[in-house]
């Protein structure tokens, strides 16, 4: 029995609730961009892992004030702005430039602006994507991830897959709807998907 129906609520809501195993969930899913945008933004060295767990930090207490009240309003572009002002302390607080300075700008400057994330990094969607169906796998029976891996990721035929795994062609797309939903809704303000 799949377990998708047993966890409720959108990743945020439920880390809103304090719920201790989706701050780790979104910590996997979005700690690799926040240490990528770190870099980019010339954060040095061990300063990277300090960066990111400030930023967790604020994120931490700030997450109850995340709002969407306009169209195209998303965790990740909140995110975002939080790493940018976390960037722009790194840096004035290591004296490399005056606030508000021409390298200042460069540097925020080479992070993405609201809707440029791909613009950064290509991957980047598709990284948070990745992760956090890494993170959700555990939650169906087998032969139902293996449903949905082989006609979404693999982009096999629904007909040769059900042949393979013994299912008929409208349980391995009930298999792969259940999957996708529960992708949906995990990122659910998070990403426009």
């Amino acid at each position: 029995m799949d377990q998708d129906e047993s966890i409720s609520g959108t990743l945020l809501q439920r880390v809103r609730e304090n719920d201790g195993r989706a701050w780790e969930r979104l910590v996997t899913v979005f700690g690799p961009l926040v240490r990528s945008w770190a870099v980019r933004g010339q954060v040095r060295g061990g300063d990277v892992d300090d960066v990111v767990q400030e930023v967790f930090a604020k994120v931490s207490k700030s997450l109850e004030g995340f709002r969407r009240d306009r169209p195209g309003d998303t965790f990740l572009g909140w995110l975002r702005t939080i790493v940018r002002h976390r960037i722009a302390d790194y840096h004035t607080g290591k004296g490399e430039h005056p606030v508000g300075g021409t390298q200042a700008h460069a540097l925020l400057e080479q992070l993405p602006e609201d809707g440029e994330t791909e613009t950064l990094d290509p991957d980047s969607t598709a990284g948070l994507v990745r992760r956090t169906l890494a993170e959700l796998r555990d939650e169906f029976e087998p032969q139902t991830w293996q449903a949905f891996e082989a006609t979404t990721i693999d982009s096999q035929r629904t007909d040769l897959v059900a042949t393979r795994l013994g299912m008929s062609v409208g349980a391995v797309y009930v298999a792969k709807s259940r999957v996708l939903k529960r992708l949906r809704d995990e990122l659910q303000g998070i990403l426009e998907i």
